[in-house]
Formats: C-alpha cells, structure tokens, sequence
C-alpha cells in the first residue's frame, strides 16, 4: 500500500513538472533566409540553459550553455558553413528538452515537429529506489544499476506512455550507486548513495 501511494505521489510530481515545464520554456525557431536562422528561447522563469546543434551522425556542431540564469536568450545562426543535411537542435533547462530536427538543403532550411521530453524523477530514500517517466514516444526502456565495481541489476522496461517503478535495495552494502535508465537513443543517470 505504501509502494503505490509513493507512486502516485511520484506521478502527481511528474505532472505538475510537465504542466509548468510546457507553460514555461519554449524554443522558437525561424528560418530568416537560406543561409541563417533566428533562434529564441522563451522561459517564464529565470533559469540556466543549455542549446546544441547535433549533425545527422551525432556529432556536436555548435553548443551554448547560459553563464547565469536568464529569463530570455535570442540568436541569428549562420549555417553557410555547414553541410546539406539533417540537423538536431536541443534546449535543455530544468530537466526539461525540447528538440527540434531541421534539414539544410542549397537553397532553404526545412523545420519539423518540435519534441518535449522530460527527465525522469528518480528517489531514493534509503531502502527504495523509485522512478517516474512520462515516455511520449512510448519507447522501450532498460534500467541499470551499478555499485562501484560494476552492473548488479539489470531489467527491461515495457513501451508503456507512464512508467512507475520501485525497487528494494535495502540488503545493498553501504556505497555509491549509479541507475542508469536508456532506450535506443536516450540516457538518463541517477547517482545515489546509501
């Protein structure tokens, strides 16, 4: 009974986050010409960010994190330089992403869909490790748990929209532990010690 109240209050956590995290951060994206594009980033709140240019094959192109935290951040990229292809731009603030891919042919810039993802909300309190994901691409995940020396636990995670999961470690020994939790393209790490 306990078990269940602690995630349902891990939830009720998760949706507020998601409430104000798609209120209050926004990542507008304009092309201005064929070679240039207006990037602006939109928060109610002042807070630090991080802004990166991925190419297709994953290699960072361009990376800005705010040196204090701002409430507002604008730029004009000029993308001449770079290759046709396809790119990823990523905000990062509070937990909190938003991704847009955009394409660069000769002679414009193509935008898709923006994604808001949200980091999962881990606890430990001693004994239990808990977590909450809202997994809106309903991806399949693999969570990990690694002592000092290595893997110790491993289980695969269905492709469900909210995931809920606790864990007793209570006969771990003393020491620092890291859960890691992933899918194909996404890594989420949790340091906990006990």
């Amino acid at each position: 009974m306990k078990t269940k109240r602690s995630l349902a209050t891990l939830l009720a956590a998760a949706i507020v986050t998601i409430a104000s995290a798609t209120d209050l951060s926004k990542l507008i994206v304009t092309p201005l010409n064929a070679n240039q594009l207006i990037v602006a980033v939109v928060n109610d709140r002042i807070s630090d960010f991080e802004i990166s240019i991925y190419a297709k094959d994953g290699d960072l192109v361009y990376f800005k994190q705010s040196d204090k935290p701002i409430s507002s951040y604008q730029k004009i990229f000029d993308v001449q330089n770079l290759e046709n292809g396809k790119y990823k731009m990523t905000l990062k603030m509070n937990g909190i992403s938003v991704e847009k891919d955009f394409i660069i042919t000769t002679n414009k810039i193509i935008f898709g869909e923006s994604e808001l993802d949200i980091d999962p909300y881990f606890v430990f309190d001693g004994k239990n490790l808990k977590f909450s994901y809202l997994n809106f691409k309903n991806k399949k995940f693999k969570l990990e748990i690694y002592d000092e020396n290595g893997l110790i636990f491993e289980t695969k995670i269905d492709n469900e929209f909210s995931i809920h999961s606790g864990y007793n470690l209570s006969k771990l020994e003393s020491g620092n532990y890291r859960a890691v939790l992933y899918s194909f393209n996404k890594k989420y790490v949790y340091q906990f010690a006990k």
